[in-house]
């Protein structure tokens, strides 16, 4: 895989192609081949990439900061075009389009609206806010929520050539958004700087704070899912939380780094979560009833930044400094039930990492094998063997508690993992 940088998003087509942003190096696609990632295409107009949407596969929308708003197609493995709108002191963030395909962007202290037909991209609404917007999110065509920072979150109504204040709620001056989503309810959920996960209503053009929780952490990245779990980053997990309207319940927590490069959060239509999370790559992973699972990671690419998919198998990833890029999520990672689904031995990153006091490693065989997976030290000492013997093919995850054979818990240090399988 290759390294991308700076702020992007990711998503994936129909054909498991996957397109990334970069902040720096603009728009990226790849396919998947043999159980590894090629790049499929690559445009770089400059800008800052940071956000792109779709609704039809072919036709992608990007946020490209200063370089401004640029319509591409995608077709026969190439991204070609593009058709720009950009104006002075104006930096796309965020891009949500809705059924019809109607493109709504944050940028700087304007939300505006697109339509793009061919190869032509008119600006069909603008409107100017009291304070910068980062996270827009849709309750509907027409209806869009918007985190105005510093000032308030806001409800707006889209008609046709202008925008329509239906209702606001006004939040502290040092407060930011991290995290804006909706549903077609009109339940609203915002994660702000203060570490707050708030749930509002709106109903009848008011809005209605329903209830909030107070997480350990003040940045993080937001999602609401179809089935109406709300997920949330708040350092060092990912917490998926229900909510009865009144009061936020813990489902269950997995770790994560979460750190403050990253975090994008976005799910596919049968519910799997994918996670940008900075540094540690792209990640996936299920929740079943009341439990996480991990079912995939992505390592060495950069820093990832957001992610977006449509059909859960073409996955877009934006990147700091580095574009936006199409992977192909392979779903044969997800259980390790499913022998012969990895078409090599593979042994993933830890994670949490780093962790304290235990961490979950996982590993895939292509056959049955003699497998064993020990930890070393630093000096190339055993630390402790955690896997020995005749397993299946498959998926296994395995939790080393971070304690010696002999039971003593391990000092702070840099350990390593030793998978040894049959031959290899």
């Amino acid at each position: 895989a290759e390294s991308l940088h700076s702020r992007s998003r990711l998503a994936v087509r129909e054909d498991n192609t996957i397109i990334a942003t970069d902040h720096d190096n603009g728009l990226f696609s790849y396919t998947q081949m043999n159980g590894g990632y090629i790049p499929v295409a690559t445009v770089n107009d400059g800008g800052s990439a940071t956000g792109m949407g779709s609704n039809d596969d072919t036709t992608i929308f990007l946020a490209n900061g200063q370089g401004g708003v640029r319509v591409y197609t995608f077709d026969s493995n190439e991204l070609q075009g593009a058709c720009v709108f950009d104006q002075e002191n104006w930096a796309a963030f965020d891009v949500n389009l809705n059924s019809q395909g109607t493109a709504f962007v944050s940028a700087n202290m304007y939300l505006s609206a697109f339509s793009f037909t061919v190869d032509s991209l008119s600006l069909l609404a603008q409107q100017e806010m009291n304070g910068s917007i980062n996270e827009i999110s849709l309750i509907n065509d027409s209806t869009i929520v918007v985190g105005v920072d510093h000032d308030k979150l806001a409800v707006m109504l889209f008609q046709d050539t202008a925008f329509v204040e239906q209702a606001t709620v006004p939040v502290g001056f040092w407060n930011q958004f991290w995290g804006v989503g909706s549903d077609e309810s009109g339940r609203i959920y915002t994660l702000d700087r203060t570490a707050n996960l708030v749930a509002y209503q709106f109903e009848d053009s008011s809005l209605t704070l329903l209830g909030e929780t107070q997480l350990n952490w003040d940045y993080g990245a937001l999602g609401v899912r179809n089935d109406g779990v709300i997920f949330v980053t708040a350092y060092p997990n990912l917490l998926a939380y229900s909510f009865d309207g009144i009061s936020f319940n813990l489902i269950d927590e997995i770790g994560v780094s979460g750190d403050y490069e990253g975090q994008g959060l976005c799910f596919s239509p049968d519910g799997t979560i994918f996670l940008a999370d900075g540094y540690q790559g792209l990640k996936a992973f299920s929740l079943e009833g009341s439990e996480f699972t991990q079912l995939a990671q992505l390592d060495s690419i950069g820093i990832c930044t957001d992610v977006f998919t449509l059909t859960g198998e073409n996955v877009w990833v934006a990147q700091k400094n580095n574009g936006m890029r199409l992977y192909k999520f392979q779903t044969a990672l997800d259980t390790k039930e499913s022998p012969g689904l990895t078409m090599r031995i593979e042994l993933m990153q830890n994670y949490p990492n780093p962790f304290n006091p235990s961490t979950t490693i996982r590993y895939g065989l292509p056959e049955d094998a003699n497998v064993s997976l020990v930890i070393y030290d630093v000096r190339g000492q055993v630390v402790q063997t955690i896997e020995s013997g005749q397993q299946s093919a498959g998926w296994y995850d395995v939790v080393w508690n971070g304690q010696t054979a002999d039971g003593k818990t391990i000092s702070t240090g840099i350990y390593f993992a030793r998978l040894v399988a049959g031959e290899y």
